[in-house]
This record gives C-alpha cells, structure tokens and sequence, in this order.
C-alpha cells in the first residue's frame, strides 16, 4: 500500500467525521428544509377558505400601506392596486422566507378568516411558525497552539516545475456554519490587491495534505459548531415534530377522499 493510501485510512475516521459534521451543521441547509416544512405544512390546509378576501395591510415604518394579504384557496400577496396579487411558491427560496415572514408578523390576522373546520389547526401553525428559531449563521474560531505549517501543492503553469509546495503557518481557524465545507485559516481582511483569506475545502480530495496537518483541530472546530447549532436543533425539534403531525393528517385524509 502507497504512502498517501495509508495516509488516507489513517485520517478515515476523523475525516468522515468532519464530513459529516459539514453537512450536519451548514444552517443555510437547515433554514432551507424549515422553511419547506413550514410551507408544506400550511400548503395541506389547502384550500382556506372558498371565496377570496383581503385580510390584512402591510405597512412600511412610516405607516403607508404598501402590501396586502389575501386569503382564498391559500395565501397570497398583493399590491394595493392588485385584485388577486400573486401566490407564494414552494420552489423559490424568496417566496418560502417571505411567506414565513408573513406568518410570523401577520398570521393572526389570517386566522380568523380560515374555513371553520381547520382555525383551530391553522392558529396553532401559526404559533409554532412563530415559536420557531431560525437557523442564524454562526461563526466559531480556534487557536492553533503552537501553529501548524501546512503544505498546500500548487500548479504553476509559468515554471518547468508544475507541481510546487506551499507553506502556510496556521495559528487560528475559523468556520462559519452557512459555508461549512470551507474552513478559513490566517483571516485577513480584503485588501486593495484583491487578496482574499486563505481556506480549505475539507470536501476537495486536493487538499488531502492540509487536512491531515489540521485533522485534530478540524474535528474540534466542527465539534464546536455542531454544538452551537443542536440548540437550536432542539428546541426546534418538538415543533417541527408537531407540525409534521398535524399537516399529515391532513394530507391522510385528502388521500382518503
């Protein structure tokens, strides 16, 4: 077996840890799936109520209206000189936030004007929706003590020599979990030549050499994360557990029908 072979098995357990923990943690994939579970959920009510009605006004900081909810088969949003507005879409990532939004600020104005048979229902949605925390981006740091020199290899296509070593001294690393597949070393900011942080993809197979350097400290800063995010994780996890609930029995019975 080859030396980079047995590099590799030797890293395989803490470096499946790491990959995974990047999934696990990344909150713009978790803020993703909640706001779908959230539209779903409210999308199996479906259909509100049988005639269309405006419920509520939108009102900017100065108090002018500028928005209107409505309410007919679902929610919708409109302009003050619209009849109907426009739908909110599952598929868009605007329309899912915004619906949210309008849920948490607005739904209790909705409420009220729901079919009778699901208000008791749609209410509680409406709470949960607002009970909800949102997955904020999170950034942790670690100290490298005493730092690590890295060896990152580079092709340079301007020497005769095109595969070339690189060596970085790391002394602190930071992660931030809306990007966690990418763990930033020797953060400096941007200046006016357009130089950038220096960072790893623990995902890019290149970069094999570096991770083994920083293995043991990569586990410890994704541990750290992965802590910061399961408090939110589960606090939610109740909600969305009882929301699912209820939004499935729904769907059960439309499928009986």
């Amino acid at each position: 077996m080859g030396v980079i072979a047995q590099t590799i098995l030797g890293l395989k357990d803490r470096y499946d840890y790491v990959l995974q923990a990047a999934e696990e943690i990344n909150t713009g994939y978790l803020e993703t799936d909640l706001e779908r579970l959230v539209f779903k959920s409210f999308e199996a009510l479906r259909p509100l109520r049988s005639e269309y009605k405006v419920v509520g006004d939108l009102k900017d900081s100065t108090g002018k209206v500028y928005e209107q909810i409505g309410v007919g088969e679902f929610i919708r949003q409109k302009a003050i000189n619209e009849t109907y507005g426009s739908s909110f879409r599952p598929d868009s990532e605007w329309s899912r936030r915004r619906f949210m939004e309008i849920i948490r600020s607005n739904g209790h104005l909705i409420t009220p004007h729901v079919r009778t048979s699901i208000q008791e229902d749609f209410g509680r949605l409406v709470q949960i929706t607002k009970d909800l925390k949102p997955y904020d981006e999170l950034t942790v740091s670690l100290k490298v003590n005493p730092p690590i020199t890295v060896h990152r290899h580079t092709y340079n296509n301007y020497s005769n020599h095109l595969l070339e070593l690189e060596d970085k001294r790391v002394v602190k690393l930071f992660l931030k979990t809306s990007e966690s597949r990418r763990v930033v070393y020797n953060k400096v900011k941007k200046n006016e030549s357009g130089c950038w942080p220096d960072l790893i993809d623990v995902s890019y197979e290149a970069n094999i050499p570096v991770v083994e350097d920083l293995i043991d400290y990569l586990v410890k800063v994704y541990k750290m994360a992965g802590e910061l995010v399961d408090v939110t994780k589960r606090h939610n996890e109740p909600l969305t557990t009882e929301m699912d609930t209820l939004a499935s029995a729904y769907k059960v019975s439309k499928c009986l029908t």
